[in-house]
This record gives C-alpha cells, sequence and structure tokens, in this order.
C-alpha cells in the first residue's frame, strides 16, 4: 500500500452539549488517502481511509499505525495479534 496525507481548509462547526454553544472556523484538516501498488493502484486511483484530523502529527502517526498493521508479506506469519474465540 501507498499513503499520503491531503491538506486542505474546511469548515468546522464545533457543539457543546452543556452550554449547547455553536462555534464554526475554517480550519486545517488532514485527510489520509491510500491505493495499491503497482498497476491496480494505478488504476482505481486513491481512496480516502477514515477520518480528518487536526493536526499533521496525529494524521503520521496514523499512517505508522496502518503501515505496522500490514504486517509482513509473502508467507510470513504475522503474530503481533491473535484472536479470541468466544463460544
Amino acid at each position: 500500500m501507498k499513503y499520503r496525507i491531503k491538506e486542505y481548509e474546511a469548515l468546522v462547526t464545533r457543539f457543546r452539549k452543556g452550554d449547547q454553544w455553536v462555534s464554526e472556523s475554517v480550519e486545517t484538516v488532514y485527510q489520509i488517502q491510500m491505493r495499491e501498488k503497482g498497476f491496480w493502484g494505478f488504476v482505481w486511483g486513491w481512496n480516502d481511509v477514515g477520518s480528518a484530523f487536526f493536526t499533521e502529527e496525529e494524521a503520521r502517526h496514523k499512517v505508522a499505525e496502518y503501515k505496522r498493521a500490514e504486517g509482513p508479506r509473502f508467507g510470513k506469519k504475522d503474530t503481533t495479534f491473535r484472536y479470541i474465540y468466544i463460544d
């Protein structure tokens, strides 16, 4: 997989439940995009992944998590997780 971070300006509305106030402002938002490597990735293009982040550091951290979750390829067993079956 290939990843990139899209940076754009968006109108953000923030609600507060207690006093029920609303604030709107234009903020910089970071969106993670991914695509497959190789020919099919070129054909299908980039897709948005997950939700938007408000800091570049959070977005970069999430990309690192995605890369770590891909794990080893080509028949190597990934032992970073286990399944717990519930009857």
